[in-house]
């Protein structure tokens, strides 16, 4: 691919659950939950083609992405740039270790029931 432009996945560190809750913050205000699509949104408004693709964890665990934007109509380019990082990395196989779900339960208010 000639030309293509690579940037975080999102500008920040992956917020929890508890903290992306709609009634604590607007949606398109200066909230957690409105970064994590500032570096995503401007290339779907002028239909350029974003390919993500893992490139780390945050110190919290959470999966990091990388994204490679493409020419409008240059999804065959991103694809082939995105499989290429794949080949030459191993982030794409790797697993977070998750927390307990009692802790996530709890951070969002809501109660597990186990079937």
């Amino acid at each position: 691919m000639k030309r293509s432009c690579a940037t975080p996945t999102i500008p920040t560190c992956i917020p929890t659950l508890a903290e992306t809750r709609i009634e604590h913050q607007s949606v398109v205000g200066e909230g957690k939950a409105a970064k994590l699509w500032a570096n995503t949104g401007i290339f779907n408004y002028l239909g350029f083609p974003t390919v993500s693709v893992s490139c780390g964890f945050d110190p919290n665990g959470m999966p990091i992405g990388l994204s490679f934007t493409g020419r409008p109509f240059g999804e065959a380019g991103i694809l082939k740039l995105a499989d290429a990082y794949q080949q030459e990395t191993d982030w794409h196989k790797r697993r977070p270790i998750l927390p307990a779900q009692d802790k996530i339960s709890s951070e969002v208010g809501v109660t597990l029931i186990e079937r």
